[in-house]
């Protein structure tokens, strides 16, 4: 895998819902969990354009989950958090209102811009929505936490568009899975109309 960086924002987002869940005590507990050399590479202030590696943000991430993301995704929450606000501002312009399939069908697109060789992502229809199907390429160890991030964008997506939608993940030896159900009549051939 190529040397990948993410944004302080993304590093911002983990702490954040960490700190609403779990007050400064799980905050500290995170950082007291994380491995000595990735606490060495966080700052005191963390800045949301700053560039961090991305395996900073993983194994934060990665600890995060492990200690409070049994019973809710931490990944998944802060994926989603976090493109809910960038579905309303920076990428604006991906969200088709009254349209989640159409939309769904534009996220391989978005993703490979955003994460910039992180994954292979396809997406096809189905009589339940569209199934995303994802191969990363990221440590085996980073996969599952990966998948939740990408699990929260299509969910974060599907609500821009005024819809409620679950993602159902199903994981394979070599990809991943995504079933992405909507509420019937909202349509499956990506063009929002009704099948």
């Amino acid at each position: 895998m190529a040397t990948k960086t993410v944004k302080g924002t993304s590093l911002l987002l983990t702490l954040d819902l960490v700190r609403e869940r779990h007050g400064e005590d799980g905050l500290r507990a995170v950082f007291e969990a994380l491995p000595r050399e990735i606490r060495e590479q966080l700052p005191a202030q963390i800045l949301p354009s700053q560039p961090f590696p991305f395996a900073v943000w993983a194994e934060l991430l990665l600890t995060a989950e492990h200690l409070y993301g049994a019973s809710q995704s931490i990944a998944r929450d802060s994926a989603r958090k976090g493109y809910r606000r960038l579905f309303q501002t920076t990428y604006a312009n991906w969200v088709r209102k009254g349209h989640p399939v159409e939309a769904v069908h534009l996220m391989p697109r978005l993703w490979d811009q955003v994460t910039k060789g992180l994954g292979e992502y396809e997406v096809e229809d189905s009589p339940e929505g569209p199934i995303v199907t994802v191969r990363l390429h990221v440590e085996e160890r980073y996969r599952v936490i990966t998948e939740e991030r990408v699990a929260g964008a299509l969910e974060a997506m599907v609500a821009a568009c005024g819809a409620v939608g679950l993602v159902r993940v199903v994981r394979r030896r070599l990809k991943t899975e995504m079933l992405v159900v909507l509420p019937s009549g909202t349509g499956t051939n990506g063009r929002g109309e009704r099948g």
